[in-house]
């Protein structure tokens, strides 16, 4: 039973009636049913959550349990003020409560395994565990090649199955060094954040671990994948407060389709204070893609106490409102917008000469420069990104070319593209070079 999908109504036909042989009224509904995940699934997607937990509360191990205290020894935990000195230790009680839940939860899921392999055998159990969810990590060899399909139904039906699949995995996010390391060496790390980083490493701070671990359960299986805009996050493999993130444009916004990249390191104080989020995606500094997302990679968000409007609420907000902000309010339809003292100046001149802009440092940079030089940990996901759309890509280009107003494009501070000629502003020139690099990719078969 566990292993069967449970049964949920997918839709309800109206009332219709008929006779029946014997000429009695007959009241008829069609109910359709559809099966969606098994209580195993459903188990595994907990199992994936209570994981990620686990471990961000690696950095926090749980308290040995303590014996009872005698009643001298609870009045000499009071202080002078007459004060309990057990704050701190509650919110230790707190981990130690979510450390056994999340053992509970993967105990049980083991259980349930030992069952099935009794009861159906080992060829069954394997079955299923393979049709499982699964977080993969750098090491688990799991980059399978993913097959498109013949049409434009099939590719999105591809992409939304892989990229759920890959939305969320840890890796090692550390520098590589040929020289030997001790273990009381410090690692560098891939980040704009390494110092800060580095700094922490031998912080022990559990209020922090125990909200990076109710985090990370509800990032595992709930960041926004589809075909029109995904979210995929790379974890460190041993620091969990080390990540990075890539956010593919959303559709019918000048960033369709190209890929933003950001660092973001979860401080000392998280989550009582937000994360820091750094946009790397800026073309070496030239380019300021949008009001909020500065060429020297600060964004500007309410959440992050860079804007304004409705802040970070301490112990409430968190990372994934982040970065679907980003994805929604940033990466939007008409960024010109965005600006102070702009937000009444929809579809002028202004604004459409700002997406045209935008379009193209989102070709060059977003496209095109993440194509050829594409920044790790994400190789694999821009690569299979643009080559399963890359036939929708492609009619996306020659719209935009359709749409430019064949001015220069500008970077930061009005800085003109040192790539664009006097004749042309170079968008061609990238739209043929990335249309190349598609049909390349394109042609690519599973090796």
């Amino acid at each position: 039973m566990m292993a069967m999908p449970i049964m949920t109504v997918s839709s309800v036909k109206s009332v219709t009636t008929r006779k029946s042989p014997n000429n009695a009224t007959i009241r008829e509904r069609t109910v359709v049913y559809e099966g969606s995940a098994s209580p195993r699934e459903l188990l595994e997607a907990m199992v994936i959550q209570a994981t990620a937990a686990l471990k961000a509360l690696e950095v926090s191990k749980p308290p040995p349990v303590e014996e009872e205290l005698t009643e001298e020894q609870k009045r000499m935990t009071v202080d002078v003020k007459g004060k309990s000195k057990q704050a701190e230790t509650a919110f230790t009680d707190e981990t130690q409560k979510l450390y056994n839940f999340c053992q509970r939860i993967i105990s049980t899921a083991d259980a349930i395994d030992r069952s099935l392999l009794d009861t159906k055998g080992q060829a069954f159990l394997t079955r299923l565990k393979a049709s499982l969810p699964k977080v993969i990590t750098s090491s688990s060899g799991q980059s399978a090649w993913v097959d498109p399909g013949t049409t434009e139904e099939s590719a999105i039906e591809a992409y939304l199955d892989w990229a759920t699949r890959v939305r969320f995995e840890y890796c090692d996010l550390t520098v590589p060094t040929t020289e030997p390391v001790s273990d009381q060496q410090l690692p560098h790390y891939k980040s704009y954040y390494n110092n800060e980083i580095r700094m922490l490493a031998m912080s022990d701070i559990p209020k922090r671990s125990l909200a990076i671990a109710k985090e990370l359960s509800i990032l595992t299986n709930n960041l926004p994948t589809a075909w029109n805009s995904s979210i995929f996050l790379r974890i460190d493999e041993t620091r969990v407060d080390v990540i990075k993130a890539l956010i593919t444009g959303p559709e019918g916004t000048p960033y369709y389709n190209g890929c933003y990249l950001f660092d973001i390191f979860l401080g000392p104080s998280y989550n009582q204070a937000p994360p820091s989020v750094k946009y790397m995606t800026t073309n070496g500094g030239k380019f300021r893609f949008n009001p909020n997302l500065y060429a020297d990679g600060k964004v500007c968000l309410s959440l992050l106490g860079t804007w304004s409007g409705p802040g970070w609420v301490a112990g409430k907000s968190t990372l994934l409102q982040v970065l679907i902000s980003i994805q929604s309010m940033i990466l939007c339809d008409e960024p010109y917008l965005n600006e102070p003292g702009w937000a009444n100046d929809a579809d002028t001149p202004q604004s459409r000469s700002y997406s045209a802009n935008v379009r193209r440092m989102v070709v060059k940079t977003a496209m095109l420069g993440n194509l050829q030089n594409p920044p790790e940990p994400f190789r694999d996901i821009i690569r299979t990104h643009f080559r399963l759309k890359a036939q929708s890509i492609c009619k996306q280009l020659d719209e935009w070319l359709g749409k430019d107003d064949g001015k220069s494009t500008q970077g930061e501070f009005g800085v003109r593209n040192e790539g664009a000629s006097q004749s042309s502003n170079g968008l061609g020139a990238d739209v043929t070079e990335l249309k190349r690099m598609l049909r390349v990719l394109e042609a690519e078969k599973s090796k």
